[in-house]
């Protein structure tokens, strides 16, 4: 089996300072392959005018690997390139380099970063591609803009109906066992994204659309897992199942439904056992 090398480098930079001696950050992620399994990686990087440089480890398969990484940022469009390759103290066999193109932006008090890579073998023959994802707060983290970003003021809550917003929806709706939600749905379908709403502490659950299962025994991790899910014609129903509570009780999960140009921000808290019940209902 070829071990693939699955790396993600999340840059940073210090605007308007010149440093002699660059400072080290380290970042943690997710790198997503279209034919494999989800990548834990650790960064470590300096960043000197507009170029990067570091190392990388990679935990895939129980292997930590670690690989040299060199690229540039453009603070304008705030974009992120590199490229991996070997480190001559880490040899692998058929390794996959990855070159990567990110984008990030602010979201909810977090920088998301967000991109796409292709693999490369010593051959340079593609040998995998997929996504890359990464969540850090603003308070872990404020090297990535030039102004911190205004926190945003939250919509008013309603005390009966849920509000549908032309955008993404800045209130979060809490949703638990004793308190289902309905929406009046107008799209053939429905964009899901389910990650973990606090921190990675083991969360599992199980998500049903309308009795059939969509995810099964899913460990929650900070990165977004994302399916289009199609709808029946009338009433559809979405239930979130806590199978465990992790390390931290409860079982937290942060939802987000999205209904062509309207999206809804959920967070479902539940016990082991316990249902968060969503229902669309098709105008």
């Amino acid at each position: 089996m070829i071990l693939r090398l699955c790396i993600l480098l999340l840059t940073s930079f210090i605007p308007g300072m010149a440093q002699t001696q660059p400072a080290n950050h380290i970042m943690y992620g997710y790198v997503h392959l279209k034919d494999g399994p989800d990548c834990k990686y650790k960064v470590v990087f300096t960043l000197t005018g507009n170029t990067i440089r570091g190392y990388s480890i990679t935990s895939n398969y129980g292997v930590d690997m670690k690989a040299a990484i060199n690229g540039t940022f453009n603070r304008k469009k705030q974009t992120v390139d590199f490229i991996e390759s070997k480190l001559a103290e880490t040899p692998l066999l058929s390794p996959c380099y990855f070159d990567v193109k990110l984008t990030w932006k602010v979201s909810r008090g977090h920088y998301i970063f967000t991109g796409t890579f292709t693999g490369r073998n010593e051959d340079n023959k593609k040998c995998d591609d997929g996504t890359v994802t990464f969540d850090v707060p603003e308070t872990q983290d404020l090297l990535y803009a030039t102004k911190q970003p205004k926190p945003k003021k939250p919509e008013p809550k309603k005390q009966e109906a849920v509000p549908e917003p032309e955008n993404e929806s800045h209130e979060i709706i809490k949703v638990t066992a004793e308190m289902p939600k309905e929406f009046q749905w107008r799209t053939d379908s429905c964009i899901l994204e389910i990650w973990d709403g606090e921190f990675a502490d083991g969360d599992v659950v199980t998500v049903l659309l309308n009795g059939e299962p969509v995810l099964t025994n899913y460990e929650l991790i900070k990165a977004r897992k994302r399916m289009v899910l199609p709808l029946h014609p009338k009433n559809n129903t979405l239930e979130i199942i806590a199978e465990t509570e992790g390390k931290a009780p409860p079982n937290t999960s942060q939802i987000l439904l999205s209904d062509g140009n309207r999206s809804y921000s959920l967070l479902s808290r539940l016990k082991t056992g316990e249902t968060a019940t969503i229902v669309m209902k098709k105008k």
